[in-house]
């Protein structure tokens, strides 16, 4: 368990979880799971309970056989489906191998609120970002 807590203390998304109480809880609300090169992480219209954090590896963000996004170590991705309670509204592909932390949003509820704001707001700003990157590319076509 001790390596599990090291590589999540690594995540930039976690480095608030300074407490190893708080980061050992959180760690026993998710789960760990890996993808080889390749692997389905999810596809559209699936059940989307969990968000994703990247430990290590590479994951490609596909809609309509287009490439959205590429994303590595650090990187979020899956949160939409959890806040607004959808199906998944793209596909997730481990482009190499890839360890990925994955929660659901009831796994907040196990740690200090004020730490768990701060998650929060973070993923926020991920996807507030990632929606004006999408308007200004769609402004642009």
């Amino acid at each position: 368990m001790s390596d599990q807590l090291e590589t999540l203390r690594n995540i930039p998304l976690f480095s608030l979880l300074t407490d190893d109480k708080d980061l050992a809880e959180f760690l026993k609300a998710g789960q760990w799971s890996k993808y080889t090169s390749g692997g389905i992480i999810f596809r559209i219209g699936a059940p989307a309970p969990n968000i994703y954090v990247i430990a290590t590896g590479k994951v490609l963000l596909t809609q309509n056989k287009k490439s959205l996004a590429t994303l590595g170590q650090g990187d979020i991705f899956g949160e939409v489906g959890p806040f607004l309670d959808l199906g998944r509204t793209v596909n997730a592909i481990a482009t190499a191998d890839t360890l990925v932390f994955e929660f659901s949003l009831a796994a907040l509820d196990r740690i200090r609120l004020e730490i768990s704001n701060e998650i929060l707001k973070h993923i926020h700003a991920v996807t507030a970002r990632r929606f004006v990157e999408s308007t200004r590319k769609l402004s642009c076509a």
